[in-house]
């Protein structure tokens, strides 16, 4: 096993989703370095989930608001944490996000444990600019910041998924330490293991036609329209959206498509299993990311996107925004391309750049090395330091 053999650790989820592939990384890593985990998950009626066997124990706990979009939903998680949970003894509570951190705090005060604080973006960068009076009120009364601002002081650790988030949680919160970073990188997956026809199976597009991938929730803030409009531009590329569509949004999608002139060039391809999501990718010949800078909140600017790792895992180059912590992974490991995401144009030559001179052995070699760093066995590795300087301060 590990060094966290007997460890006893309690994950919190607040999202009323099948799961969150960054909590199921952790949680089974700590598992299998001998911590003893107990993951409890927030779950609406009637929503049911299916796993494999695990090597922690989930708990699915009924609660009508988790799928709610009113902002006092997480309250009432939270007291549905606190309730279900009063009495339990951990080590460790491990508050994933916001949403949980005020019944992680609890439950860690009620049984004497250590509390981690897993940030998963900027809360108060989504927030509205103060622009006014009322806004600034309505800002400094938002439940989820006045539980960050009340609670991340009481962590033993905080954690942050990027370089920039970590420096602005510190500054908004005048924090002594600064956040561990801990990036939501993807498991391994070897090039000679990847399904390069995965996608195009999918989508029925021949291995000699250029296919460009954007993946991600399909929706007008992840810049799926801006994505049509740089392919519509470009030579000859198809463009497959891999992610979850709604309905009346595709609608939309097709039109643009149609105006634009290249229906036959835009397949919507839908969600795929997040385990296949890397093989998905590695189908196409690029990755494709344009969010659109009208609706970009400073959470997003600041944040490292799992669509740019999974592009590294599946070896195949990028076209990325120039936005600070983008652009600082493509440069660092020579992956691909950073433009204005507003300039679709600028986008398309990127895009023909890349088609028309594929990298060979040396951008294969610069693949290969940057998965190599951004993988989570390697990732991992922060999680287990920072658990250990937790359990030392405690029993110092």
């Amino acid at each position: 096993m590990g060094d966290l053999d007997g460890v006893r650790v309690c994950e919190l989820v607040h999202h009323g989703l099948p799961f969150d592939p960054r909590v199921w990384k952790s949680a089974e890593a700590l598992a299998k370095h001998g911590a003893d985990v107990d993951v409890v998950l927030l779950r609406s009626p009637g929503q049911e989930y299916h796993e494999e066997s695990l090597p922690f124990h989930l708990e699915r706990l009924a609660c009508p608001s988790a799928a709610s979009r009113h902002p006092w939903r997480f309250l009432t998680g939270n007291i549905a944490f606190h309730r279900h949970l009063k009495g339990r003894r951990y080590d460790v509570v491990h508050a994933n996000d916001g949403s949980t951190l005020l019944g992680a705090a609890l439950l860690a005060r009620s049984s004497g444990a250590a509390l981690v604080y897993d940030s998963h973006e900027f809360f108060p960068g989504y927030l509205p600019a103060a622009t006014s009076l009322r806004t600034r009120v309505a800002n400094a009364l938002h439940v989820n910041l006045l539980v960050e601002r009340c609670f991340i002081w009481r962590a033993d650790a905080v954690i942050a998924v990027s370089e920039s988030i970590a420096s602005e949680l510190q500054r908004h919160y005048s924090l002594e330490t600064r956040p561990t970073v801990i990036r939501n990188v993807p498991r391994m997956v070897r090039r000679a293991d990847l399904d390069r026809g995965y996608l195009r199976r999918v989508i029925d597009v021949p291995a000699d036609r250029p296919l460009v991938s954007h993946v991600g929730a399909v929706t007008a803030r992840r810049g799926a329209e801006s994505a049509i409009h740089a392919v519509a531009r470009t030579e000859d590329a198809v463009l497959a959206l891999v992610g979850p569509v709604d309905p009346s949004y595709r609608e939309r999608l097709e039109e643009v498509a149609r105006q634009l002139g290249v229906s036959d060039r835009v397949r919507i391809a839908g969600a795929v299993p997040y385990d296949d999501v890397v093989h998905a990718v590695s189908s196409s010949d690029l990755v494709l990311y344009l969010p659109s800078p009208a609706t970009m909140s400073q959470s997003i600017r600041l944040s490292l996107p799992n669509k740019l790792f999974e592009a590294v895992m599946a070896r195949v180059p990028v076209v990325m925004p120039a936005l600070p912590e983008i652009q600082r992974v493509v440069e660092q490991y020579g992956i691909g391309v950073c433009v204005n995401p507003a300039d679709p144009q600028a986008a398309a030559l990127a895009i023909d750049s890349i088609l028309a001179s594929p990298g060979g052995p040396e951008l294969d070699a610069r693949l290969d090395a940057a998965a190599d760093a951004l993988a989570w066995e390697t990732e991992q590795e922060r999680l287990f330091d920072l658990y250990r300087r937790v359990l030392a301060a405690r029993t110092a």
